[in-house]
């Protein structure tokens, strides 16, 4: 069977990147919420129109973010390069949502 060794390059940094891109994308999302329906000093001026656009891009951006989290697990154990601050940071995304 195959060994692999763990990837030196700086691609190994990419699930990082990918977890760190998730946070901030739940961050963006629960902002895009809040200023559609939570906020009524904005909500009140946004017509119907504008509240759907804001869900549907909250709900693109939910989508984008949840596939990262396959792929940076996915890279993370094939290239060996699992981190302390990945594992840490990985499950605080998908619990947030």
């Amino acid at each position: 069977m195959l060994q692999r060794t763990p990837m030196t390059s700086p691609l190994r940094n990419i699930p990082n990147i990918l977890t760190g891109a998730r946070l901030a994308a739940g961050v963006i999302m629960f902002l895009i919420l809040a200023g559609a329906t939570a906020t009524p000093i904005l909500s009140a001026y946004l017509s119907p129109d504008d509240q759907f656009a804001l869900y549907r891009a909250a709900f693109f951006i939910f989508v984008i973010a949840a596939s990262t989290d396959w792929v940076d697990g996915f890279l993370a154990r094939r290239w060996k390069v699992e981190s302390r601050w990945g594992a840490f940071w990985t499950p605080s995304p998908t619990r947030s949502w």
